[in-house]
């Protein structure tokens, strides 16, 4: 428990009677949250996009089959054998496909569309058409491109009017499995010319696609070395030398509670739940949820935004209002210096990615994949969307987070005990607010904000996380970008 010297009571303010009431409005929070979680719309099935699982399928797909492409690429300029087989990186890559499309439940339509035209390039015309049927009936909104890809490769149909139909269609859809559908197509019409062309761009896509997924993988990998190293470091100093008691500087006082802490987490995840129903209730209603344009975009910023502002309005208000340095009790201090947060950020980030490594090693199987697979990125926006997404990942969320999760709920919780209590629940916190992640990203989710915490715990400093934060993020969007090239 906290030293009564060093803080204030935790109750000061509130009697008995008035901590019960805020539990239970804490327990009636959660409650709502949890109902608003469940909330399905109705007749949404055809209206709603096919959006990936929660296992992230259709992302893992793209990376390895596009890699499995630039690699046979490769392979063939070299004239000589990689030590990996491009095909089998290609072949992973289709059997996530297969994973996501013919699931039976929710199947993802957009990785239908990429297996059907791989079927199709690979001898099997037939198997491409019947999910292209199954398709057109899942996906009503964009059925004109399913039966253009039909055209193309039912070979029974030779009329050219209906293969130049479908190409003008083709034409209006981005992304490779259109490219590659509008090369066969001028293929069969004789124009080889711009077949070969088409074809290029495809090529070409894939090529740049695998080269930043080369370098986010380096960037991964050495930020994994330095911190095992910096693991490992620790851990022999422990052992061979444990380290003798230092002077620490002291927690910084604040105004609020645990209760404070507990009660805006159980805001923050009601107003979550609400805007996730908004978004799925205006999606159903005005049918523009699976459209590239600003209008499908904007509905997931304004709502992160008003999440942000109704937390900052929670803090505000909790907050004692004769604080004299707000900021500099939510941790928004630059004790450590610039160039010392930026090494610690990069350094804990590291350290971070060593340990799940270790920890998937020591679980093996579907654990390991669960904690250390692409848990952090399940989805791929394009356009409007991918330009969201960087906003909120990249930019809000590294600030904001951190002064919601660490500056607040972790420093109200660490008011009322020690860091061995303090930091798993605020990780817990942490980990379900990201809702929107499956049971793999949450739990990872709650490892990354053990690490924040431990930093800032150590450092009495946000700038550290926020660069660690950032570039969590910033990865996890690269990995995006690179997919969808």
């Amino acid at each position: 428990m906290a030293d009564p010297n060093q803080y204030p009571p935790t109750l000061e303010h509130h009697d008995h009677r008035h901590a019960l009431q805020r539990v239970g409005l804490i327990a009636a929070l959660l409650a709502m949250a949890a109902g608003l979680v469940s909330y399905q719309p109705h007749s949404a099935s055809t209206q709603l996009p096919q959006q990936p699982g929660p296992d992230g399928w259709l992302l893992q797909g793209d990376l390895r089959y596009r890699l499995g492409r630039a690699l046979g690429d490769l392979e063939s300029h070299l004239n000589g054998r990689l030590s990996v087989d491009p095909e089998d990186v290609v072949q992973s890559g289709i059997a996530c496909y297969e994973r996501a499309a013919l699931r039976s439940e929710s199947p993802d339509a957009r990785a239908g569309l990429r297996l059907a035209v791989i079927y199709a390039r690979r001898g099997n015309a037939d198997e491409a058409l019947k999910l292209l049927g199954k398709l057109v009936q899942n996906d009503e909104a964009r059925g004109d491109l399913y039966l253009a890809v039909s055209a193309v490769y039912d070979t029974r149909s030779v009329d050219r009017k209906a293969l130049l139909q479908a190409a003008e269609v083709l034409k209006g859809y981005g992304g490779w499995p259109s490219l590659l559908a509008q090369a066969d197509l001028f293929r069969r019409l004789g124009v080889i010319g711009q077949a070969k062309s088409l074809e290029a761009e495809a090529t070409s896509a894939a090529n740049d696609s695998a080269g930043l997924l080369l370098l986010v993988g380096l960037a991964y990998g050495l930020l994994l070395l330095v911190g095992a190293a910096l693991l490992i470091r620790y851990v022999l100093r422990w052992l061979l030398r444990p380290p003798a008691p230092r002077s620490t500087l002291p927690w910084p006082q604040v105004t609020w509670s645990s209760v404070d802490a507990a009660e805006l987490g159980a805001v923050l995840l009601c107003a979550m739940a609400l805007a996730r129903v908004t978004i799925l209730e205006l999606s159903r209603r005005v049918h523009i949820a699976g459209d590239g344009s600003w209008a499908a975009a904007l509905p997931a910023l304004l709502s992160y935004l008003f999440i942000c502002g109704l937390a900052a309005a929670y803090i505000g208000w909790r907050m004692h209002q004769g604080e004299p340095e707000p900021w500099e009790a939510l941790g928004v201090r630059s004790a450590p210096g610039i160039l010392r947060s930026l090494a610690t950020g990069l350094g804990a980030y590291g350290m971070m990615l060593a340990s799940l490594a270790a920890l998937a090693l020591m679980l093996g199987g579907s654990w390991a994949k669960m904690l250390f697979g692409a848990a952090m990125v399940q989805d791929l926006p394009s356009g409007p969307q991918l330009f969201v997404r960087f906003a909120i990942a990249c930019v809000l969320a590294p600030a904001a987070e951190e002064i919601i999760f660490r500056g607040f709920i972790y420093a109200g919780l660490r008011r009322s005990f020690n860091p061995i209590l303090a930091l798993p629940i605020s990780a817990a916190i942490f980990g379900i607010a990201h809702l929107n992640l499956a049971l793999g990203g949450m739990a990872t989710v709650a490892v990354m904000g053990i690490m924040l915490a431990l930093v800032y715990e150590r450092t009495h400093s946000l700038w550290p996380g926020i660069v660690a934060h950032g570039l969590h993020n910033l990865l996890a969007f690269l990995l995006l970008v690179a997919a969808g090239l």
